[in-house]
């Protein structure tokens, strides 16, 4: 072989993106990062969902109102204060994952994730039920799994005067 010949496969290999040497996404990882993100809001640690969650994400959710739909959209640390506002209020909580769905880009270097999020929350004497249809994104950001977006659907809200446990 020609010794610019090697030296051009050379440089090459030494200038191809750092991305290309991590190993693809896999669908237990997915699962692993969904069950330490529920452990975390089951928890109500904002801190332990935040780590998982990219500098740049983005979180909309759209909510049902009087006068149709409702769209708030918040970065990471909007939303990790909107969360602690809301931890600080509540008294009981109970969430549950369901209809998980994983699927992972061809290239293995980012995930999308839909589940349906059923949350039943005690706070200020009333109980709220709500149930959520979230779309999360996920990417690989310099060999972690990291939350980029979250888009949740509220399906259904109901708020009433608490008189037991959640």
């Amino acid at each position: 072989m020609a010794p610019w010949i090697a030296a051009g496969l050379a440089g090459l290999l030494l200038t191809a993106p750092a991305a290309s040497a991590q190993s693809p996404i896999t669908e237990p990882q997915v699962q692993a990062l969904l069950q330490t993100l529920d452990q975390a809001a089951q928890s109500l640690d904002t801190d332990a969902l935040m780590t998982h969650f990219a500098d740049d994400a983005v979180v909309t959710l759209v909510v049902p109102g009087p006068d149709g739909h409702q769209t708030f959209r918040w970065d990471k640390e909007e939303y990790a204060r909107q969360l602690d506002e809301g931890y600080q209020e509540i008294e009981e909580y109970r969430f549950e994952r369901t209809d998980t769905a994983i699927q992972i880009a061809p290239d293995g270097r980012s995930a999308r994730v839909t589940a349906t999020m059923t949350e039943t929350i005690r706070m200020r004497g009333q109980r709220i039920y709500a149930v959520t249809q979230d779309d999360a994104r996920l990417e690989l950001r310099q060999g972690r799994l990291m939350v980029t977006r979250l888009d949740g659907v509220v399906l259904e809200f109901e708020r009433q005067d608490a008189v037991d446990a959640v």
